[in-house]
C-alpha cells in the first residue's frame, strides 16, 4: 500500500533552489567588498587629512624683572621710615635718599602705621637698587634707580570713603572700648594723636567715661574694608578730664593742619602726656620705699609698667644729648627741649636714637626693658627744668600750645558747624550703674624701680 502525500509534511522540491542559493552568495560577497572597501577608503582619506592643531593657550604677561635681590622688611609700632629702612640693611645715605624721593610723590609720611610692609632690593656688592612700600592694600610706593637717581611713583586701586560714626563708655580703658565697636588698634592709635596732649590714658579714664568719633574708612569697590582714613571729629568726657572736643582742619599747611577745639586752639602741645601707650602705673613721682636699695628715698619720676620691647617715644621736638648706658639707670636716653626742659628715658632694652640727633614729638626713641637696676620690665620717665626735677604726671602744666592764625578761622567755623551737631547727636550706651572710681592719685600699684 502506497501512503498519499500529506502537504503538511512534505514540500515539493522546487527547481531554483541552488540558483537562489549561488546568487545569495554573491550578493554578500559583493556587499562585503563594498563595505570593507569603503571603510578602508575612509580610513585612508582621513590619515591623508591632517588633524587641525589645538589652539594654543594665551602666553601670560611677563613678570617685571626684580630691581636686585629682595629683602623683606616691616615697619615696627612707633617706627618711622629711617630706622625702618636702616634695619633692612639700607645705608643711611640710601634711606635718605629714598625719603627724599618720596616726598616728591607726596607719601604720607605722618600716617606710617605698624606692619606696614616694605621690600628693599639690593644689587651687585649689596648696592641698594630699589624699594617697593605696601602702603595698605590700596596703594603702594615704588621706588627705582634710574640714571644714578632714586625716582619714586604711586601706584592706587581706586577706593572709596566712606563716614563712619561710634559712641562708646569705658568700661577698664580707651581701647578696650574702641575693640568692642568692633574696630581695630588703628583707630585706637588715631584716638591718641587726637588727645595725647589733654588725657593721660594710663591715669585719667575712669569707668563710665564716654567718647563719640567721626571717622572715614576706605573700601573697595567691592566693599572690603581696607582701613581708615581721617578721624574728623571726637569727643571725650571723663569724670577727671571734662568734655573735650577736636575737630580736624586741613588748609594744605603742615604746621597748621591738626585738630583743633571749639576755641580755635590747636590740640597738639608742646608735651605729650606720656611717653608711651600703657594703662599701668607702678610707681609716681615723691617719696618711697626703694625694693632694691632698701630705704625710703625720693623718686624722681614716674614709673610705667609695659612689657619689654614696647615703644617709647620722645615727649616734645628736641635734640639727644645723650644715648647710652648710665648704671643704675640702664640703657638712658636724655633729649633737651624748648625752655631749659630735659626729658629722661630709663632701663630701656633698645635704643633707638644716637647723640646730636634732632628728634620730633612722638619719634621711637627706644624701647621698654629692665637693663640697670630694676626688678622688672618698665620705663623710669624723668623731667627737670633748669636742672629741677618736675613731676611728669603734671606736665600739662608746662605745654604749650598755639591759636589757630586768623586768616583760617572762617574756614574752622564752617568745619565745626557741619561736624559738631553730627557729633553730639551719636548715641551712647547707658552709664553704669556702678559707683564710679574714686579720683585719688594715690592709688598706685606695688612700685617698680
Amino acid at each position: 500500500m502506497r501512503f498519499g502525500r500529506d502537504p503538511i509534511f512534505y514540500k515539493r522540491r522546487s527547481r531554483f533552489g541552488p540558483v537562489a542559493l549561488i546568487i545569495l552568495c554573491l550578493a554578500l560577497a559583493a556587499g562585503g567588498w563594498y563595505y570593507y572597501g569603503h571603510a578602508a577608503r575612509a580610513r585612508a582619506k582621513a590619515k591623508a587629512t591632517p588633524t587641525p592643531a589645538a589652539k594654543p593657550s594665551p602666553t601670560p604677561a611677563p613678570t617685571p624683572a626684580l630691581p636686585g635681590t629682595p629683602h623683606a622688611g616691616e615697619i615696627a609700632k612707633g617706627q618711622n621710615l629711617f630706622p625702618a629702612l636702616q634695619a633692612a640693611g639700607v645705608a643711611d645715605a640710601d634711606a635718605n635718599a629714598v625719603i627724599e624721593s618720596l616726598k616728591a610723590v607726596d607719601f604720607p609720611f605722618r600716617n606710617i602705621r605698624p606692619a606696614q610692609t616694605f621690600t628693599a632690593y639690593f644689587g651687585d656688592a649689596d648696592a641698594f637698587t630699589g624699594l617697593d612700600y605696601t602702603f595698605d592694600r590700596s596703594v603702594r610706593y615704588e621706588v627705582r634707580r634710574e640714571a644714578d637717581k632714586l625716582v619714586a611713583r604711586k601706584l592706587e586701586t581706586p577706593t572709596a570713603l566712606t563716614i563712619q560714626t561710634i559712641g562708646a563708655r569705658v568700661t577698664d580703658c580707651v581701647y578696650n572700648a574702641i575693640l568692642s565697636q568692633n574696630e581695630t588698634d588703628e583707630l585706637a592709635s588715631l584716638v591718641s594723636n587726637l588727645f595725647a596732649w589733654d588725657i593721660d590714658f594710663s591715669l585719667d579714664p575712669r569707668a563710665g567715661d564716654s567718647f563719640r568719633l567721626i571717622f572715614e574708612k576706605k573700601k573697595m569697590a567691592s566693599g572690603e574694608m581696607l582701613g581708615y582714613g581721617r578721624l574728623l571729629a571726637g569727643e571725650y568726657d571723663g569724670q577727671r578730664t571734662g568734655r573735650k572736643q577736636g575737630f580736624w582742619l586741613e588748609v594744605g599747611d603742615p604746621e597748621i593742619d591738626g585738630f583743633y577745639d571749639e576755641t580755635g586752639m590747636q590740640m597738639r602741645k608742646t608735651f605729650l602726656r606720656a611717653p608711651l601707650d600703657t594703662m599701668r602705673i607702678t610707681s609716681r613721682f615723691g617719696m618711697r620705699f626703694h625694693p632694691i636699695l632698701h630705704r625710703r628715698m625720693m623718686h624722681e619720676g614716674v614709673d610705667y609698667g609695659a612689657a619689654t620691647g614696647t615703644p617709647v617715644w620722645a615727649v616734645a621736638n628736641g635734640t639727644v644729648i645723650f644715648s647710652g648706658s648710665a648704671g643704675g639707670a640702664g640703657n638712658m636716653v636724655r633729649i633737651r627741649h624748648a625752655g631749659d626742659v630735659v626729658s629722661m628715658y630709663l632701663h630701656l632694652s633698645r635704643l633707638a636714637v644716637r647723640n646730636g640727633q634732632h628728634v620730633r614729638q612722638r619719634q621711637l626713641i627706644g624701647r621698654v626693658g629692665s637693663t640697670g637696676r630694676a626688678t622688672g620690665p618698665h620705663l623710669d620717665f624723668r623731667l627737670t627744668r633748669n636742672n629741677e626735677y618736675l613731676n611728669p604726671q603734671k606736665m600739662k602744666m608746662y605745654s604749650q600750645s598755639k591759636k589757630l592764625p586768623d586768616q583760617y578761622r572762617a574756614q574752622f567755623d564752617q568745619v565745626m558747624a557741619r561736624l559738631r551737631p553730627q557729633l553730639e547727636a551719636i548715641r551712647l550706651p547707658p552709664p553704669p550703674a556702678t559707683t564710679p572710681t574714686p579720683d585719688t592719685e594715690t592709688d598706685a600699684a606695688a612700685p617698680t624701680p
